[in-house]
């Protein structure tokens, strides 16, 4: 296992992290697109990214995943059982570090003539601690990769 700390630069704000998991040493893990840090917060001498977004790959074992991370800086905490009203084959309430969050695991079609079936889940919690609001986004052809990626997100640091 390795730690992968997310961070984003911006050429007026500088550097801010979105937040930290740990991912096992099979896994390449890469950015992909731009990063956008649009708004931080300094908490305990850190920079973190209170409005912005960064998209992921990942390849293990031939598989690819996509993971896209999203941080908001709400009005109020998001209400969880809104959340959980999107839908899907399944959800449900899962903890990230400390947090209580939820989850949504949905089939989607994509491509331009949506002939491409991916398993997407989506997890939606809020840090106390940096007032964010964090949801990850994570896509693959199998479920067993989704879950895998949901498993190693599920390890992530926010503050």
């Amino acid at each position: 296992m390795r730690t992968i700390v997310l961070e984003g630069d911006n050429i007026i704000l500088g550097r801010s992290k979105f937040l930290s998991f740990n991912a096992p040493d099979d896994w390449r893990i890469f950015p992909l697109g731009v990063i956008d840090v649009e708004a931080y917060k300094v908490v305990e001498g850190t920079n973190w990214v209170v409005s912005g977004y960064i998209t992921l790959g990942a390849v293990v074992k031939g598989s690819e995943i996509l993971i896209r991370i999203k941080v908001s800086n709400p009005i109020r905490k998001p209400d969880l059982n809104n959340f959980l009203k999107k839908g899907g084959e399944r959800s449900g309430i899962i903890e990230i570090c400390g947090h209580k969050g939820a989850y949504v695991l949905k089939s989607i079609r994509k491509g331009l003539l949506r002939n491409r079936e991916l398993i997407e889940l989506t997890m939606c919690f809020y840090c106390d601690k940096t007032h964010r609001k964090i949801e990850i986004i994570i896509e693959a052809e199998k479920e067993e990769d989704v879950l895998k990626a949901m498993d190693i997100m599920l390890t992530a640091s926010c503050h």
